[in-house]
């Protein structure tokens, strides 16, 4: 490898007294110390066609600048489709940032699937990968970029490797040893979009296992990351056990995966900008909007080489030095029914430091013998993520979850970011009769849905058929047991259509581990084709699943009951 870090700029800088290495607030070294060179990390961008749809990115580069970096990294999915315009305004706008070729960082641009998808118009969704070696080369030609789409070189003597996100196993076996082998005892710096599967938040679900066997060899690798979407107000976004991997989160909106609920998409402005050591890394988190800095007094401090006895942020140690979050001394848990059969349940915010990363809602019924059985369970997120929080937090539940008349236990707890849970809310009501009373088309014990899953597997059940007419109304609920490891991805379940494969609901999550019995509603309307099947989708390299009852009714509700 070669050093193409840019020496003149760092000694022009130097001389001038420019941004570079400037005092900022919140780095934690000697004044006297410099890094060996700073970087600016950000990812999934996911701009459109026109220069607005870069806002985010251009008040990233603007903070880049202040703090003054050598080297600034897009981690992929740097468009959201194959958008020549969109990619022509990044262009200008990192050139209007950096004015002066002399002063320019160096870049560093990882391709991914969303900068394929759609190069070829009208081609079907899974022809991206086919195609994406000519449009990954027309977006580097339309960036400007000087490196190719798969590249390695050294910068300021950390080597450096760039993967795109159909790089090959055996692509990333031979840079990573071939890098190894040229830098004893150096740091192996890996730029790619997907993160190993099994380390930082969402990697169960949208990791890559090859990459996780191969970093599982190589404890010098650090993986600069991106495609998992997230906040970066928690530590779930830095992970090490054998290595060391480093997530940016996202420019765009992030999810997650609650159990039994639909995820609220979320915007997100969170960047990193990284201080380079021969013996550490400090990793700061910032929000774009404003330039300020997460947390400022506790950078992510990674020392270098990795040793995996003394690693900071192994999930062992992040869990237990974890806060766990609390409802205010005087919190209460209020339930509305709004006379057709839904419940809402109100409760407060955790306003305080630390905020709730979930709050999980478990409701048991009344049983014959006065004991209580479980029955359903739902996650939301809190607010953790933003500066002000709402002050309440609603839950709903639709009458499919419910018989009228049966006595429940609602109980509300704050979660932080590993399942510790803080203080219940508890409290015991009655379900109302609601005033239009749905039409029963099937209820009954479904003894044919236990079978074992194999590794991320689509499994469907077909319903029985309906006679309600197309377009109606339905609410479809089942009781169902998940059990998978607590080391995989849950399951999505959901509703498709039987004959065309279209998702008539959107998709929840099981739990991980033993779930128990526990009900899941999903409404959707009556297809004018084909029946309905029950999908359980995208789950673990082994699991299982039991359906024990099945419950469809036509809703008679005015609110929902159109054709």
């Amino acid at each position: 490898m070669t050093d193409t870090g840019n020496l003149n700029r760092r000694a022009f800088i130097g001389a001038a007294g420019a941004f570079a290495f400037a005092p900022v607030p919140g780095r934690i070294f000697a004044a006297d110390e410099r890094p060996l060179f700073r970087m600016g990390v950000m990812t999934d961008t996911h701009v459109g066609r026109t220069r607005e749809s870069c806002s985010r990115v251009q008040a990233a580069l603007g903070l880049f600048r202040r703090i003054g970096v050598d080297l600034i990294v897009n981690n992929g999915d740097i468009a959201d489709h194959y958008y020549p315009e969109g990619y022509r305004a990044l262009r200008e706008i990192y050139s209007e940032t950096y004015p002066d070729p002399a002063l320019r960082p160096r870049e560093i641009w990882v391709y991914a699937w969303h900068d394929a998808f759609e190069f070829m118009p009208g081609a079907p969704r899974e022809d991206t990968t086919r195609h994406a070696d000519a449009a990954f080369a027309e977006v580097r030609r339309l960036l400007e970029a000087k490196d190719p789409v798969t590249t390695a070189f050294e910068f300021h003597g950390i080597p450096m490797l760039v993967f795109n996100q159909f790089d090959r196993p055996e692509t990333f076996e031979r840079m990573i040893s071939t890098a190894i082998a040229d830098h004893p005892g150096k740091p192996i710096f890996v730029f790619s979009h997907v993160p190993p599967s099994g380390t930082v938040y969402n990697s169960w679900r949208w990791g890559s296992w090859f990459q996780r066997e191969i970093y599982d060899r190589h404890p010098q690798v650090v993986d600069f990351s991106g495609h998992v979407h997230g906040s970066l107000r928690n530590d779930l976004f830095i992970w090490q056990k054998d290595f060391t991997v480093i997530n940016s989160g996202c420019l765009q909106v992030w999810g997650g995966i609650p159990v039994n609920s639909r995820c609220i998409s979320k915007s997100e402005y969170g960047v990193l900008t990284v201080d380079v050591f021969s013996d550490r890394l400090l990793v700061h988190r910032h929000d774009v909007r404003t330039g300020e800095e997460i947390e400022p007094d506790a950078p992510w401090n990674v020392a270098l080489p990795f040793a995996a006895a003394t690693a900071n942020y192994t999930v062992e140690r992040k869990r237990a030095r974890a806060a766990v979050p609390q409802y205010p001394k005087d919190a209460r848990l209020s339930v509305v029914a709004d006379g057709h059969g839904t419940l809402t349940l109100a409760f407060p915010e955790v306003a305080d430091r630390p905020r709730a990363f979930l709050h999980r809602v478990t409701i048991e019924r009344q049983t014959a013998d006065g004991g209580w059985a479980p029955l359903t369970r739902r996650e939301v997120f809190g607010d953790y993520h933003l500066k002000d929080c709402e002050t309440e937090v609603k839950v709903a539940f639709s009458r499919g979850f419910f018989e009228p008349g049966e006595r429940i236990r609602l109980k509300a707890q704050p979660l932080n970011a590993y399942g510790i849970p803080g203080e219940a809310l508890t409290l015991d009501f009655t379900v109302p009769t609601p005033r239009e009373i749905a039409e029963t088309l099937l209820d009954r014990p479904w003894s044919e849905g236990e079978f074992p899953l194999a590794m991320r597997p689509s499994r469907f059940m077909d319903l029985p058929p309906t006679v309600a007419p197309a377009g109606s109304s339905l609410i479809l609920a089942c009781d169902v047991r998940t059990e998978l490891p607590e080391d995989c991805a849950p399951f999505d379940l959901g509703v498709v259509n039987a004959v065309s494969g279209e998702k008539l609901t959107a998709p929840v999550f099981s739990p991980l581990g033993d779930s128990g019995v526990m009900r899941y509603v999903f409404e959707y309307r009556q297809p004018k084709a084909g029946g309905c099947r029950l999908l359980f989708a995208h789950g673990a390299r082994n699991g299982r699943v039991t359906v024990s009852r099945v419950r469809l009714l036509k809703d008679s509700d005015p609110r929902r009951a159109k054709a």
